[in-house]
């Protein structure tokens, strides 16, 4: 799961598509205009292999998007339903979230635990 929050703090609740599961959408095909852009903006060569747009960050993205709220300066936190994880961005998610200004917030956590 992934959870955009905005800078006003609205939040957003985003789930991924079971990593490229052959009965599930593509998230990408129906995301809003600026989230297809932020993923096709990586390069091909730098995406996760199979399952780039497939996460849910995607989801997230797309439902603030639509709801108009500004991304700039908000922060994605995602997280392993199973386990309680949290998750960093993966290779896909990190430069496009970037793309929309948007911080990956356990990745931000993780620096911080370090110091």
């Amino acid at each position: 799961v992934d959870v955009i929050v905005t800078r006003d703090g609205q939040v957003f609740k985003g789930y991924n598509t079971k990593k490229g599961h052959p009965n599930y959408e593509d998230p990408l095909g129906s995301a809003d205009p600026k989230v297809k852009e932020a993923y096709d903006s990586v390069p091909e060569d730098e995406r996760m292999a199979t399952t780039h747009g497939r996460c849910a960050e995607v989801s997230a993205l797309s439902k603030a998007k639509t709801a108009g709220a500004d991304l700039e300066g908000a922060t994605s936190i995602s997280a392993e339903v199973k386990t309680g994880d949290l998750k960093k961005a993966c290779k896909s998610c990190k430069p496009a979230l970037n793309y929309l200004g948007v911080s990956d917030g356990v990745n931000e956590t993780k620096k911080g635990n370090r110091q």
